[in-house]
C-alpha cells in the first residue's frame, strides 16, 4: 500500500503497473526483502478483494476511491 500511495500522491499517477509497484517497493531498502517479489501477485489480489486497490486491467492498478480518501485524510493530519 505504501508503494501505491507513493505512486499516487508523490508521482501523481492515477494508475500504475505491477512492475512500478515492485520498483517502488525495492526502493524502500530497509523494508523490502526478496520474498516480497514472489508474493506480490497474491498480495495485490488480496488488496483488490479487500477493495483497497482497483484492478483497472491485467497488471494495472489504482487506489480505490475510499482508500484514496482515507490516505488523503491521514496525509493531511501529518501536515
Amino acid at each position: 500500500m505504501a508503494a501505491a500511495a507513493h505512486l499516487t500522491f508523490a508521482a501523481k499517477k492515477d494508475t500504475f503497473s505491477r512492475k512500478e509497484i515492485l520498483t517502488e517497493m525495492k526502493d524502500a531498502t530497509t523494508y523490502y526483502n526478496a520474498n516480497m517479489s514472489s508474493n506480490l501477485g497474491k498480495a495485490l489480489d488480496t488488496l483488490v478483494k479487500a477493495k483497497r486497490l482497483n484492478q483497472v486491467k491485467v497488471g494495472v492498478y489504482a487506489l480505490s476511491a475510499s482508500e484514496r480518501s482515507t490516505l488523503e485524510a491521514k496525509l493531511a493530519q501529518l501536515g
